[in-house]
């Protein structure tokens, strides 16, 4: 998958403008649109063996898990420390009855 994306990429660095049978103009998209390091990448990635590439892939999913749950504590870290230091929030909840059901209590 890696191969196609990098041939796919490589065609873009001589495109041909032709009009009647002559040649206008001659781009390199892959300079032209900064994109030579993602040519780069997906050369070296087609080079590699599949198990290198998994290792790799696993690696990051690793890494940017432990990201994520440093994250969510340091979220509620702070989150805790506010409440600590202003007192908290205070949520009183009161059962809700169905309009059809009388409350317990209540004379008909």
């Amino acid at each position: 998958m890696a191969a196609l994306a990098s041939r796919w990429l490589e065609s873009w660095q001589d495109l041909t403008i032709a009009f009647l049978g002559r040649e206008i103009a001659r781009f390199d998209l892959v300079s032209l649109l900064h994109l030579e390091g993602v040519l780069e990448f997906l050369q070296a990635l087609a080079t590699a063996s599949v198990p290198a590439v998994l290792l790799g892939l696993l690696g990051m999913a690793l890494a940017s898990g432990l990201f994520l749950a440093v994250i969510i504590m340091l979220t509620g870290l702070a989150y805790n420390l506010l409440a600590s230091a202003t007192g908290g929030v205070v949520v009183e909840m009161s059962a809700v009855t169905p309009k059809d059901s009388i409350p317990p209590g209540a004379q008909e």
